[in-house]
């Protein structure tokens, strides 16, 4: 993961997640360790879309792979363009 973007990514991940920036890590889960719903799943495939220029594989996620999905793996997928 390159290190460059993550505060931007974590301020703008953290008031969707409810948690502070600080407080956001690469291995969290979205689901299980911050508690998004789908209501703010939408919100997040939203802002990657919008701050990013990202969510081409956010769209192919389902239900099942958001629940495993991590904060890392998000921001490697759509911030850092790696699939």
């Amino acid at each position: 993961m390159n290190d460059a973007d993550w505060p931007r990514f974590a301020a703008a991940l953290a008031p969707i997640a409810e948690i502070a920036p600080d407080r956001i890590r690469p291995d969290d889960r979205l689901v299980d360790e911050y508690g998004c719903d789908s209501v703010a799943i939408a919100e997040i495939a939203v802002l990657m879309t919008s701050e990013f220029d990202g969510a081409q594989a956010l769209h192919r996620l389902d239900e099942a792979a958001w629940r495993q999905l991590t904060v890392g793996q998000l921001y490697d997928y759509d911030v850092q363009g790696r699939r």
